[in-house]
């Protein structure tokens, strides 16, 4: 808290799904109520912070991650470090404990094994120092929308009775009123990518409470509803083409209209619990790994099958990890994947 009230310049960097978005506005509107106006906010889509925005961040006193492994390439973060204090707030596997003098690494992997979506983590830590209440339900918004409100749920039902809104069926909450707003908040990044999550975040800004959510979101939930039916292609698509390895549903997708890789993995994993579903996502010059499954550890699976591959990236979750791979390299890593699980 300290470093946010000695600082002149924030930048808030942030991951570009729901949970990285409900987090930032929590951090936002705690560095507007410290500092009276709203920090540099920047959308980023990888843990790798390139050396265009390093150059960047120079400029800032203080540099704010939220939601972003930024801890597994280490070399990035010491050199903002050199001339800008950082904040990162992270919930993923712990690859390094950056932190030193100029770091603070709060991360909950250092407290706890328990999944701990980073919209819940930073409610709880600024909770601690200012009274949060009015945030709680962006909080929950985070948490359902990371697929974390079935351990929270105490927290989750009493913000829904809080606001006077009906718990339903769905363990997972997607079924609520809270769950509707992390579907439209979590299309942004798949409708337009980075650009589409930092517009997310700037109209949520605008919103102090639930029911101006819905009166302030139209472009997103018009967003929603361009996606909604393109989803849906692709998950019939999935269910006839999907090749089968063990337990493991692997489906390839070249060039799709919208960035649909995350979503469309965590619908297919809680429609096929039992499975564990690989979506590999070419686009441009660079080809996505999207891994769910409730009955394997796929940063291990993930890292076993792109061993040998150049320029990866890898991560995330046991039960939701990802990997970024050149195109050229998606048959070597779907042969390596069969190799590693045993199938020919």
């Amino acid at each position: 808290m300290q470093w946010i009230k000695d600082s002149k310049k924030i930048c808030l960097v942030f991951h570009i799904d729901a949970d990285g978005i409900c987090s930032a506005y929590i951090i936002a509107k705690v560095i507007e109520r410290i500092k009276g106006e709203l920090p540099c906010l920047y959308a980023l889509s990888s843990t790798y912070v390139n050396k265009n925005l390093r150059a960047k961040l120079k400029d800032y006193d203080l540099v704010i991650f939220t939601d972003l492994a930024v801890d597994s390439h280490p070399e990035a973060i010491r050199e903002i470090a050199e001339t800008s204090k950082v904040i990162i707030f992270d919930h993923h596997e712990l690859t390094h404990n950056l932190n030193g003098p100029n770091v603070k690494h709060i991360s909950t992997k250092m407290e706890t094994k328990r999944y701990y979506p980073c919209s819940y983590q930073v409610y709880n830590y600024f909770n601690k120092e200012m009274d949060l209440s009015d945030m709680d339900w962006i909080a929950a918004v985070g948490l359902i929308g990371d697929v974390g409100a079935k351990l929270y749920k105490n927290f989750v039902e009493s913000t829904l009775k809080k606001y006077g809104m009906k718990k339903c069926k769905d363990p997972n909450y997607f079924d609520t009123e809270l769950g509707e707003m992390a579907i439209i908040i979590g299309a942004a990044r798949v409708y337009n990518k980075t650009k589409g999550a930092l517009k997310a975040l700037k109209i949520l800004l605008e919103c102090e409470s639930p029911k101006e959510f819905w009166e302030k979101t139209e472009l997103l939930q018009k967003w929603r509803n361009k996606i909604q039916p393109y989803l849906d292609k692709n998950i019939k698509e999935f269910e006839k083409e999907a090749e089968k390895c063990k337990d493991v549903l692997i489906k390839r997708i070249k060039d799709p209209k919208y960035n649909i890789g995350s979503p469309l993995s965590s619908i297919l994993s809680e429609r096929y619990p039992n499975k564990t579903i690989i979506l590999v996502v070419d686009k441009g010059n660079i080809a996505k790994v999207h891994a769910r499954s409730k009955v394997r550890n796929l940063v291990e699976l993930l890292s076993k099958a792109t061993s040998g591959l150049k320029n990866v990236s890898c991560g995330g979750h046991k039960q939701a990890a990802g990997a970024s791979i050149e195109p050229s390299d998606v048959t070597k890593f779907i042969r390596n994947l069969k190799k590693e699980l045993g199938c020919k």
